[in-house]
């Protein structure tokens, strides 16, 4: 008996640790985070402002479905932090960045990698 009365609070920690890490996991390995990702770190205006190396913060928001991602997260550099959005859509079986946004809270500045970014307003 002093065995079950581990299980059941073990089973329901790790559920919801599962719950909370397959669709973090799932984001990290899409597509349009990693094509995002790599755009990121290869800008020059961004390298000069967060510095290098450039590393994601762990939590995603957004997601990925129905051919269309929006994921936002949080960026890390050795001189400042900032926040990154990208939007792709998926056509003809390939992702397709539509827009990579980085901004930088500290600095009021947003540094478009790719396409122009428009936040739309209802």
């Amino acid at each position: 008996m002093p065995r079950l009365r581990w299980w059941l609070p073990t089973a329901a920690v790790l559920a919801v640790v599962a719950a909370f890490t397959v669709p973090q996991l799932s984001k990290r390995n899409s597509e349009p985070y990693r094509q995002g990702l790599a755009q990121i770190r290869l800008n020059a205006e961004v390298i000069s402002i967060l510095g290098e190396p450039v590393h994601s913060g762990r939590l995603l928001r957004g997601g990925v479905a129905g051919g269309e991602a929006d994921l936002r997260f949080t960026l890390k550099g050795p001189l400042n932090r900032g926040q990154a959005r990208i939007s792709a859509q998926l056509t003809e079986g390939e992702w397709r960045l539509d827009r990579v946004m980085v901004e930088v809270p500290d600095m009021e500045r947003h540094i478009d990698v790719v396409g122009g970014y428009r936040e739309s307003r209802r």
